[in-house]
């Protein structure tokens, strides 16, 4: 199995559509509707492992979150949201319900949830958070 960028893009981007009215944005828009998420290029660690078929590489995609910023307590609520792994609308419960992206990678986990607070995108402001999604893959 030899996964590309653009496979496993498209497979978070999957999971991420099965949050209830998230907007999901496979690469950094123009602009945004949000509540939004926005899959960004990952960095990679080649060679974790070595075979005759390929070795295993390590993808660190980053997942932003943006809400309208509005009154600030009222987008922290609203980022909390999507943050908590036991909420309705968790994220990280969205890309991990798969693991294999429909078997186009051989695992991955949200590493971790980091909230960023005031995040300007296209010259407007919106409160924010990043998840990190560490995906493993031939």
């Amino acid at each position: 199995m030899s996964s590309s960028i653009a496979q496993i893009r498209a497979g978070l981007v999957s999971q991420l559509r099965n949050v209830y009215g998230l907007n999901v944005y496979g690469a950094e828009p123009g602009q945004i509707t949000p509540p939004a998420a926005v899959v960004v290029t990952p960095s990679i660690t080649y060679h974790t492992s070595f075979s005759s078929e390929g070795g295993l590489k390590t993808y660190e995609f980053r997942v932003l979150v943006l809400v309208a910023q509005g009154l600030l307590d009222e987008a922290a609520h609203t980022l909390d949201t999507y943050a908590d792994p036991s909420s309705t609308l968790s994220v990280r419960s969205a890309i991990e319900k798969d693991p294999t992206l429909g078997g186009i990678v051989d695992t991955l986990v949200v590493s971790s949830f980091r909230p960023m607070n005031a995040e300007e995108v296209t010259s407007l402001q919106y409160w924010g958070g990043e998840f990190l999604i560490t995906v493993y893959a031939r």
